[in-house]
C-alpha cells in the first residue's frame, strides 16, 4: 500500500501479468470454438470426474478461487481478491491451454476435445464473472459473445450476474502436485535460460530432487509432463546424494557471530567438513539441525546458513528451498539434429503466421538447403506436414503470385522455405 507514482511502465506490467493473458486465452477460445462448432448447450462435456487430468485440475483451481476470491470480497480485500485472479488466469494461460493445445488442434471433434472446449468455457466465464468490478468493459464485451452471444441462459449484462461459487471439486493434493511440476518446469527452464540452452533443444536428461519424499513420489508419475515441457528425453527422481550436483554451506556470520564469538574464526573450516546435502536435509525437514562446533553443539536454523548447489560438469542446475532440478547439457549429433529440425518447424510456424494464413488452410511448401537440412526434412516428412497442414511438400520452389518466402540460417545451415497457400 506504498504510495507510487503513476507510470506507463507500470500499467504495461499489469497488463501483461492479466487483461492481455485473459484476452489471449479468450482468442484462443473463440478461434478453436468456431472452427469446432462449439455449442456451450448442446455439448456440455462429461462430468468432471471422468475428464482428463489437466480439466482436473484447472477445475479444482477454479473452485479455490471461487472460495478464496468471495471470502476476500466479502472482507473487503480487494487487492487480495485481484491478486488470486491474477494467478488463476496465469495458470489458465500459461499451463492450462499451452498444456491442452494438442486437444484443440486435432481433427476428431471426440469426448476429449468436448472436454477441453467446455473446460476452458466454463473456466472463461467464470472468470469474467469474477473480474467484472476490476476490468468492467473488457468482461462484459467476453461476456456478450460467450454467454448472450451464443444463446445460453442467464442475465442481460455480466453485471447482472452472481459471483461464482465452488461445485465441491477442490482437490489439494491435485493442487499441490500440479505446483510442484509446475516448479519442476520453471527450474529446469531457469537453467536453460542461465546456460543459453534453447528450449526447441533436446537434452538427453533432467534430475529432480525434491526435498520432502512423500511429494517426491507424488510428483513421480508426472515425468512424462516434465519431459515434454523441458525437451529432456528422459526425467528421474533422485535422492540428493544419486544427483550430478555438489551442495555446500556457507555461514551467516551477521547471526551467528553474536552467539559464537571468536569461534566464528574457525566457523568457515568447520562448514566445510560438514555434509551440506545432509544439512539441508534436515533443515527442510525439521527447520533446525545440530551440528558439532570444536565439540560444542551448535543449533541452527534456516536463517542461520546458506546452502548453495553447484552442478557437475557436463550438467547445470538450479534449486530452491524445496527441489533442485539438474539437466544434462552434452549433445550429440542426434539431439543437435533434432534441436535443428524444431527449429525448422519453428520458423515454417512463423512464416504462415506472418503471411496471414488461416488456421486450417493447407499449404504446399518447399525447404531448401543444406544435404543436412535435406537429411532432416525427410526424416521428418510426416510429422512436417501433420504440424504445418501441409499437403504437397515439393522438391521446388511453388510458382504464384501468393508465395511467400524467407531465408535465415539455423546452426550455421542456410535454408530457404517457400509457401503457397491451397
Amino acid at each position: 500500500w506504498s504510495p507510487t507514482r503513476h507510470s506507463l511502465a507500470n500499467v504495461r506490467a499489469i497488463q501483461k501479468a492479466f487483461p492481455l493473458k485473459l484476452r489471449n486465452v479468450y482468442s484462443f477460445f473463440t478461434i478453436y470454438a468456431d472452427i469446432d462448432g462449439f455449442d456451450p448447450v448442446e455439448m456440455p462435456g462429461r462430468p468432471a470426474s471422468q475428464r482428463a487430468l489437466l480439466d482436473r485440475w484447472i477445475l479444482s483451481e477454479l473452485d479455490i478461487l471461487a472460495g478464496r476470491f468471495g471470502e476476500h470480497m466479502d472482507s473487503f480485500l480487494a487487492y487480495e481478491a485481484a491478486g488470486e485472479l491474477t494467478r488463476f488466469v496465469d495458470g489458465l494461460s500459461n499451463w492450462y491451454v499451452r498444456r491442452s493445445r494438442g486437444r484443440f488442434w486435432k481433427g476428431a471433434i471426440d469426448e476429449d476435445k468436448v472436454d477441453a472446449h467446455a473446460t476452458l468455457y466454463e473456466c472463461l466465464v467464470a472468470v469474467v464473472k469474477l473480474s467484472a468490478s476490476f476490468t468492467p468493459f473488457m468482461a462484459e464485451e467476453i461476456y456478450q459473445n460467450i454467454v448472450r452471444g451464443a444463446g445460453v441462459d442467464g442475465p442481460l449484462s455480466v453485471h447482472l450476474c452472481d459471483l461464482p461459487r465452488s461445485r465441491g471439486r477442490e482437490d489439494e493434493g491435485l493442487s499441490e502436485e500440479m505446483t510442484a511440476v509446475r516448479r519442476i518446469v520453471s527450474l529446469g527452464l531457469r537453467v536453460r535460460t542461465d546456460h543459453q540452452l534453447k528450449v526447441r533443444q533436446p537434452l538427453r536428461r533432467a534430475e529432480v530432487v525434491i526435498a520432502d519424499p512423500d511429494l517426491q513420489d507424488r510428483v513421480r508419475p508426472y515425468s512424462g509432463l516434465i519431459e515434454d515441457e523441458l525437451n529432456v528425453k528422459e526425467a528421474c527422481f533422485l535422492q540428493a546424494s544419486e544427483a550430478h550436483v555438489r551442495y555446500s554451506v556457507k555461514p551467516n556470520f551477521r547471526r551467528l557471530g553474536p552467539r559464537l564469538g571468536r569461534k566464528m574464526k574457525r566457523a568457515k573450516q568447520v562448514f566445510a567438513r560438514l555434509d551440506a546435502a545432509g544439512l539441508r536435509s534436515r533443515l527442510l525437514e525439521t527447520g533446525s539441525a545440530t551440528i558439532d562446533f570444536d565439540g560444542e553443539d551448535v543449533t541452527l536454523d534456516r536463517e542461520d546458513v546458506q546452502v548453495t548447489v553447484e552442478a557437475q560438469q557436463k550438467f547445470a542446475a538450479a534449486g530452491d528451498s524445496a527441489m533442485v532440478v539438474v539437466l544434462g547439457t552434452a549433445l550429440d549429433p542426434e539431439l543437435r539434429d533434432e534441436g535443428l529440425y524444431r527449429e525448422l518447424l519453428h520458423r515454417v510456424q512463423n512464416l504462415r503466421k506472418s503471411a496471414d494464413i488461416e488456421y486450417t488452410r493447407r499449404i504446399a511448401l518447399c525447404v531448401e538447403g543444406t544435404e543436412r537440412i535435406r537429411r532432416i526434412v525427410t526424416d521428418n516428412r510426416r510429422h512436417l506436414m501433420e504440424e504445418t497442414l501441409c499437403s504437397n511438400l515439393m522438391a521446388d520452389a511453388p510458382a504464384g503470385p501468393g508465395t511467400h518466402e524467407q531465408a535465415f540460417t539455423i546452426d550455421g545451415e542456410q535454408v530457404r522455405l517457400a509457401m503457397l497457400p491451397i
